[in-house]
């Protein structure tokens, strides 16, 4: 403290000084007085300031030291327990070598190294690589339309798209050339036949079933269960206890009319699928592609657009609508998935991403489904018509077209052209005559005999042009069969080898249901007889092309005997050395006990044989399902390889499709129903069509109707004439095909 110096004591200045040094030792003797205070208070007024300081607040410096030592012995004994648990957690040497030997890969940290394929099993090894399967579930969005295989999802499999017809069969999604096996189940090679995917099923319910060989039963797993041979015959099958889906093998020749229903055989309609939920019109429509039309419908990449070649209907239940111009459909920008829809409403077509499904209109008629990896890269498409992408089948490329393309045309016999073919005018079409009332024969009472009757009366009355040999009798040795041959007259030419156009026709192979086309086959004979100087076309063919016809190839099932079948009960239509192999004993497609065990067959057999030059054969019969709708009324399938070239292709596709606007115009049929009828294409095996192909004559199944559906009995006088007219507009087209495009393609 530092006090204020007085120089003059007697100056005012001073003096204040001074007071204020007497103030100043005033308060600091205060200061000391309260610190002594405290401190004597605090030891209890008897204890210097050094020992209260050591008694740290406490009445006595003991106090003190026996607080500190008991937290000592507190902390002391804290860590003597932790210490014995630390000792009593000490791994044993030998517990840690055992477990060290059982350690597994999820205690390792996968952060703190990396593991090689030392790590892993040969099996696990195998499985990444792609050779057996890995039983694992994908990551939420970890796969993506590239690493799925062609056809990896399948319908059962989405829970998007509903089957909406009574026919459980898409022709549109089969293996073609397949079946599968007996014993396993597995898919194997079957020329001319197709698998089906796997058709979910109710186990223990019942099944129709028509035009279809074989069916499989497989469990939930797909494991094969067993197997029953239908041979095409209408039957109802009930699925096993343990069966989940079941898969069918149609023959090429039943792709378009085989069926498979949920209970009793269902009036037959095509395989459509609908998307719920985005539209209340949603099925997706059946297209039918005209016989007319050029091609059938296309996704072209390069241009980003489909495209519909007239004449075409788009069907959906009842509803049929027409289309006389080709439709061009741009698609929705570059989306990797997208909707071809028609609005019946706007009458429009549009697509649409599959992003904007909610936007599908309630009067949109959904066509198709494009999926696209890009623009240009179509991978699948759901349709209920055939359809190509950029010109060909997505499905199966027709390599034999691509082929023909390629081969040299060339001529079996002759320099130039196959056939000695008059150029005389056949332009247009025959139109059965008004004046003929076609009701000669009964379907009931009209017996063999009665044909061989009203046949050798024309022989009687046209001996120079028709002849008529005994061929021998049927398998029941109590009917004979006849051939019937023309001899149209030619000017002979020396050292000109080409041979004259001949047509084989066999018809009646199935007599028992099927009379009218033997009885056209009468008609078409005499009215080349009678009638040829009042019309060019049957001037024609009586005078140019020679034919060669069994017009009845089975007397005993014609009298009654079977619907289908000979005396010894086999479909004389399987008996044929083509792909030939035994089935289907005790059903109405038995093929007998080996190829040609039948007479009948091998009369028609030693006619192909006997005539290898011929230009065309044709198995005539009467479709047995026609009559109730339009668009089955005719049909024709065509063999399929490189001796059946597109003659025949183009006959067919004119005839039905302008036999249907003259039955329009001329029979009172109505406009709005199509085209009357369809074409097929394939060889089937153990058909006399398939036996002439292999043996290099071009050849076809034709079948003519029973009756029109507006007419009330079947096997009429109408459907006679109309089916006479067809038979013999189809001869001129053939010939007139084979005048344009002389030759017989062989490879």
């Amino acid at each position: 403290m530092r006090l204020n110096r007085t120089p003059d004591p007697l100056d005012r200045s001073a003096r204040i000084g001074e007071n204020d040094n007497w103030d100043k030792i005033e308060d600091n003797l205060k200061r000391v007085d309260k610190t002594v205070s405290d401190l004597v208070l605090e030891s209890g007024g008897t204890s210097n300031l050094e020992v209260v300081q050591a008694r740290g607040g406490k009445p006595v410096l003991n106090d003190r030291l026996n607080s500190i030592d008991s937290r000592l012995a507190d902390e002391a004994t804290q860590r003597e327990n932790a210490i014995d648990s630390l000792e009593s957690k000490k791994a044993n040497k030998d517990d840690v070598n055992n477990q060290l030997n059982d350690i597994s890969v999820y205690q390792i940290n996968k952060n703190k190294g990396k593991l090689d394929e030392t790590f892993m099993s040969d099996k696990f090894l195998q499985q990444m690589a792609g050779n057996t399967p890995v039983n694992a579930i994908p990551g939420k969005n970890s796969l993506v339309n590239n690493q799925l295989t062609e056809k990896a999802v399948t319908m059962n499999k989405t829970n998007f798209v509903e089957v909406v017809s009574d026919n459980l069969f898409n022709s549109l999604d089969v293996l073609k050339n397949s079946a599968f096996s007996v014993n396993t189940g597995l898919p194997n090679n079957s020329n001319n036949n197709n698998l089906s995917g796997f058709i979910p099923v109710n186990n223990g319910d019942d099944y129709s079933y028509k035009n279809v060989t074989r069916v499989g039963y497989y469990d939930d797993k797909y494991d094969f269960i067993s197997y029953t041979q239908l041979d095409m015959q209408e039957v109802t099958e009930k699925t096993p206890n343990n069966a989940t889906y079941i898969r069918a093998v149609v023959a090429n020749s039943n792709l378009d009319t085989a069926q498979i229903n949920k209970g009793s055989l269902k009036d037959f309609d095509f395989f459509n699928v609908r998307i719920p939920n985005y539209a209340s019109s949603n099925e997706l429509a059946r297209v039918l592609i005209s016989s007319n039309a050029p091609y059938v419908p296309n996704v072209n990449t390069q241009d980003n657009r489909v495209e519909f070649y007239a004449p075409f209907f788009i069907v959906q239940s009842k509803t049929r609508i027409q289309f006389d111009s080709d439709i061009t459909i741009p698609l929705d920008g570059a989306g990797a998935h997208q909707y071809i829809l028609y609005n019946t409403k706007t009458k429009s077509f549009r697509a649409l991403r599959s992003s904007q499904e909610k936007n599908i209109d309630e009067n949109e008629l959904l066509l198709m489904m494009i999926n696209r990896k890009t623009a240009f890269d179509v991978y699948k498409v759901f349709a209920s018509f055939a359809y190509t992408v950029d010109g060909v089948d997505l499905i199966e490329p027709k390599i034999n077209d691509i082929v023909d393309n390629k081969i040299s045309q060339i001529e079996e016999f002759g320099n130039d052209t196959a056939f000695a073919i008059s150029t005389e005018d056949i332009e247009g079409w025959y139109e059965a005559d008004e004046n003929e009332t076609y009701d000669l024969f009964d379907y009931d009472t009209t017996k063999s005999n009665d044909m061989n009757a009203v046949f050798e009366a024309l022989e009687t009355n046209h001996p120079d042009f028709l002849t008529i040999e005994n061929l021998g009798k049927d398998s029941s040795d109590e009917h004979y069969v006849f051939k019937i041959k023309t001899k149209p007259i030619f000017t002979e030419v020396p050292n000109y080898n080409k041979p004259k156009p001949k047509i084989l026709i066999v018809s009646g192979l199935h007599a028992g249901s099927e009379k009218v086309s033997i009885f056209s086959v009468y008609y078409f004979l005499k009215h080349l007889c009678e009638d040829w100087q009042n019309d060019k076309f049957l001037e024609y063919l009586r005078h140019n092309v020679e034919f060669e016809i069994i017009y009845n190839a089975n007397p005993w099932g014609f009298d009654g005997g079977d619907f289908r079948r000979n005396y010894n009960m086999v479909d004389l239509n399987r008996n044929f050395d083509y792909n030939w192999s035994e089935h289907g004993e005790g059903t109405n497609t038995y093929t007998g006990p080996y190829a040609f065990s039948e007479v009948e067959a091998q009369y028609v057999r030693d006619m192909i044989l006997n005539n290898l030059d011929a230009m065309f054969f044709i198995d005539y019969h009467t479709n047995g399902s026609s009559g109730d709708d339009y668009d089955s009324l005719m049909w024709i399938s065509l063999g399929d390889g490189p001796i059946n070239n597109d003659n025949a292709t183009n006959a067919a596709r004119y005839t039905i499709s302008k036999a249907t606007r003259e039955f329009v115009n001329r029979y009172n049929q109505p406009s709005d129903e199509g085209i009357f009828g369809y074409t097929t294409k394939g060889n089937s095996s153990r058909l006399s069509r398939s036996y002439a192909l292999s043996q290099g004559v071009p050849a076809c199944t034709l079948e003519c109707m029973r009756k029109f559906p507006n007419d009330q009995d079947y096997n009429n006088p109408n459907a006679v004439k109309a089916s006479t007219e067809y038979l013999i507009n189809f001869l001129l087209n053939l010939v007139k095909e084979f005048r344009y495009n002389n030759v017989r393609k062989i490879g």
